[in-house]
């Protein structure tokens, strides 16, 4: 940057290097500064509202610029799959579950094979009661992606819809990778639905290890473990 009149592509970098380190105001700063650059840059775009939607999940005054990031990139790039996933989430946050749908099938309509966009509209559907087609967009996702946010949701909606078995065989899965206290806890709801309950007692000892507050769930299914 000292020895070169400016570029894109060093501010991109740097703010990929902040972003990472957990710089989120100067990457922030270098992504608006390589659009300023050339806005027809449509990863700075994806990767400037990302990092707003971010913030904007804890912090409502946030969303107006996610928002307005998530506009522009859309001005460049209108088939963009990643901002129109940005833009569903941004719905959800207003609570319009019918426009974030429709964002997230826009998002697949332009690329079908997005895993994150079936992964979101299926947690969408979930979250509204729709089991049917929860699974069937949790499953699509999961045959494209490897995340493990995508089998644990995907193994919730099993567990909802008492396909235990299939939900512990995921969860199996998810555990094996991170050790995640939500993960053995909603496996131990699953063995307990399936009998197994000296299994769900160790998941739910190790859970009241990690983190006491896990302890009024625990007890709730300890005793339901002793019911079985």
């Amino acid at each position: 940057m000292r020895l070169s009149p400016p570029f894109p592509e060093a501010y991109y970098n740097r703010a990929e290097a902040r972003s990472e380190s957990g710089d989120t105001e100067g990457a922030l700063a270098d992504f608006g500064f390589v659009l300023e650059l050339d806005a027809r840059l449509t990863d700075a775009h994806i990767n400037r509202s990302a990092l707003l939607v971010e913030l904007a999940q804890d912090d409502p005054n946030a969303v107006r610029f996610a928002r307005q990031s998530v506009d522009r990139g859309l001005a460049v790039a209108a088939d963009s799959p990643e901002l129109l996933c940005l833009k569903g989430q941004l719905y959800e946050l207003d609570d319009d579950p019918e426009y974030a749908t429709a964002a997230y099938s826009t998002a697949l309509a332009a690329a079908p094979d997005y895993a994150e966009a079936w992964a979101l509209r299926g947690a969408l559907a979930h979250h509204a009661g729709d089991l049917a087609s929860a699974i069937s967009d949790l499953e699509r996702a999961h045959s494209l992606s490897g995340a493990p946010g995508v089998r644990f949701n995907l193994a919730v909606a099993y567990h909802d819809a008492a396909r235990h078995g299939l939900a512990v065989e995921l969860l199996d899965s998810v555990l094996t990778e991170t050790e995640d206290p939500d993960a053995r806890l909603q496996r131990a709801k699953c063995l307990v639905q399936l009998g197994r309950t000296e299994e769900a007692r160790k998941d739910l000892q190790v859970c009241q290890d990690t983190d006491p507050g896990y302890l009024p769930q625990v007890r709730e299914l300890l005793q339901d473990t002793y019911l079985a």
